[in-house]
């Protein structure tokens, strides 16, 4: 695991090629304090942070082949690369490291573009082939890996973080309307957009080719078409042993490395069953080290069932109890940390887990992407129940959603009834596609039109808000709803919102985290399952669960799904209530010219005031404070 920028140097700039790649590289050290390295010639410039995980004494980057015609940086894990390289070694190719990235040289070098087919595992990529004078940049399937890229001058600059992409004195640090529209409807920019105007991030399974006069970009891998439930597997017996099958591979595969692989472990079923299996399947006789994270409010704490997996997998175990004193700790220091705004609080708790870890283990494996493949959220349940909402006679649904939200009363608990119910009014009345991202989502339509100043607001008409998730439905045929809104989570709220805040708070501890069931195998098995297999009615994780129940007690697989929140409701009207009147203060919000000061303070008021949990809107307005802070930008 690591980190890598670059640029071209086609055109051939005036400015100090050597001293800017130094700065850029070195803004990046936390995902590589073990190592760096540096490659320039007239057309390409390599820099290099390394966190050695793999070919621990060989594996120094920027990487060159035997014949000096390609230079590779590589930032992840092949987890398939021995077996590719005995593949390659009895086809006459010789080998100088234990590392990964020199399989994916030759494996560059027997395929060519077709290389990036063969590989198992999570990475970006930058190739330079001095034969044809192509850079070749790419990205995992699943996108847990990050790339940014910019074109500029008849250049590209890329890099594995925005943060390296500004210090670069041709990326211009201006936000993109349309870039600032994305975040405040998804919390999250959506690839390839960035909050930075002409950056964009290398979408997963994506290749680009870039030379001197053209770019070529390219898809090597696909998201598998469920074919209307045409899957040849209808046995919930034969997909559940499958599914175990290709789970336990997955987690053997990752269990390789040169240092100790850990676990994280929150208590719920995905992070669960990642350790039972690898308790299973480890070669090693040492206990396997887990690490989580405890909170004081009951609503959010879920140590009673960690306790219980601890206990039965004979777990060596960490953790830390987060509190909003610590969470004020963090406040400084959240922009540089998101590297590019993000309102999902949960990188908090996140981080915090990953800093306690990175002292015991270099590497851990977690439950991300389960939710996403297995219909693992409420939401997925809720928009069956929309279904009877609609019921209802329209002239009756308003009197009916304002009764229930005067009754509820406000609750600081984790998920709340009166917050459940706000939500659910919210994604009501429009399309099952779009309501998904309403409830997971920031701000509505209306609500920018009234908080957005007025220049900016007009900028943003005619413009359609959800644009991207019909981008992403024109690449599929899924008809099955329930399987389109799998697709759609695992291309947006997945990719830039779930594995964003995995990378940038494990990096920004030099901690690699890899992800078991984001192994492109088991996704392509799992999306083609019908759909009951998945949600049964309103069970969510179905068949996930049935196979859970072999290695797990009942009351772990079977309690409700709680998430990895914070008490951000509570703590907006006690520990946090001064940053955040300070960040979203009248003469701060002038002076940016980006905001209604008015309709921000009406915000404000009615969730210090009880009258509204307004937590998710002014999360999302602190967040995208936090880094403008950070990254000294403007309109």
């Amino acid at each position: 695991m690591c980190g890598f920028v670059g640029f071209s140097s086609f055109s051939h700039s005036s400015y100090s090629r050597e001293e800017v790649l130094k700065l850029m590289n070195n803004s990046i050290i936390h995902r590589g304090p073990d190592d760096e390295g540096y490659f320039q010639n007239q057309q390409i410039n390599f820099g290099f942070r390394r966190l050695s995980i793999v070919g621990l004494s060989t594996g120094h980057q920027p990487m060159l082949s035997q014949d000096q015609k390609q230079i590779i940086v590589f930032n992840g894990e092949i987890y398939n690369y021995k077996e590719l390289k005995s593949n390659l070694e009895k086809q006459g190719f010789e080998f100088r490291t234990d590392s990964d990235t020199e399989v994916v040289l030759h494996l560059y070098k027997k395929y060519g573009k077709e290389f990036l087919k063969y590989l198992n595992g999570m990475f970006a990529i930058a190739l330079w082939d001095c034969d044809t004078q192509e850079l070749i940049i790419a990205r995992d399937r699943m996108g847990e890996k990050p790339l940014f890229y910019q074109i500029v001058n008849g250049d590209v600059i890329f890099a594995s973080e925005l943060k390296a992409m500004t210090k670069h004195p041709l990326v211009a640090k201006n936000i993109s309307i349309s870039g600032l529209n994305k975040f405040l409807t998804y919390e999250y920019v959506p690839s390839p957009f960035t909050i930075l105007d002409q950056v964009y991030k290398v979408e997963a399974g994506e290749y680009i080719v870039i030379t001197a006069n053209n770019i070529k970009k390219s898809f090597y891998w696909q998201h598998p078409n469920n074919y209307a439930d045409g899957s040849s597997i209808s046995n919930e017996n034969q997909a559940m042993e499958d599914i175990e099958s290709l789970l336990e591979n997955s987690i053997q595969l990752r269990l390789q490395a040169d240092v100790p692989v850990g676990v994280l472990l929150s208590g719920g079923i995905d992070s669960s069953l990642v350790t039972a299996i690898a308790a299973k399947v480890k070669n090693s006789s040492d206990r396997i080290k887990s690490f989580s994270i405890y909170f004081n409010e009951d609503s959010y704490d879920e140590s009673a069932y960690i306790k219980k997996i601890v206990q039965q997998f004979d777990l060596e175990h960490y953790h830390q109890t987060v509190s909003a004193k610590d969470m004020l700790s963090l406040v400084p220091k959240l922009g540089a940390v998101m590297d590019e705004p993000m309102a999902d609080a949960s990188i908090v708790p996140t981080y915090f887990l990953s800093k306690l870890t990175s002292s015991k283990v270099k590497t851990v494996m977690g439950g991300d992407g389960a939710d996403e493949m297995f219909a693992g959220y409420p939401t997925y349940t809720a928009n069956k129940l929309v279904q009877l909402y609609n019921v209802i006679p329209y002239e009756l649904r308003t009197p009916l959603t304002q009764l229930a939200s005067n009754f509820v009363p406000i609750s600081n608990n984790n998920v709340a009834l009166d917050f459940k119910l706000k939500q659910f009014f919210r994604g009501a009345g429009v399309a099952s596609e779009i309501r998904f991202f309403r409830w997971m989502g920031g701000f509505l339509d209306s609500e920018k039109k009234s908080i957005l100043n007025h220049d900016i607001a007009s900028q943003l008409l005619g413009q359609f808000t959800y644009e991207d998730i019909n981008r992403y439905l024109s690449r599929t045929n899924i008809h099955n709803e329930t399987d389109r809104l799998l697709y759609l989570s695992q291309k947006l709220y997945l990719l830039d919102d779930i594995l964003v805040k995995s990378d940038r708070a494990s990096m920004q501890n030099s901690l690699e985290i890899r992800a078991p069931f984001l192994d492109h195998r088991l996704v392509e098995y799992v999306t083609l399952l019908p759909d009951r297999f998945k949600l049964k009615t309103l069970k969510t994780k179905y068949i996930l669960k049935k196979l859970a129940l072999k290695h797990l007690p009942n009351e772990i697989v079977n309690r409700p799904k709680k998430g990895f929140g914070i008490p951000i409701t509570q703590w907006l009207r006690e520990e946090l209530k001064e940053p955040m009147l300070d960040l979203l203060s009248e003469q701060r919000l002038k002076q940016q010219g980006i905001f209604e000061y008015s309709a921000v303070k009406k915000l404000i008021d009615d969730h210090l005031q009880l009258k509204t949990n307004n937590r998710k809107l002014l999360w999302t307005l602190l967040s995208l404070q936090l880094w403008m802070d950070e990254f000294k930008v403007s309109l």
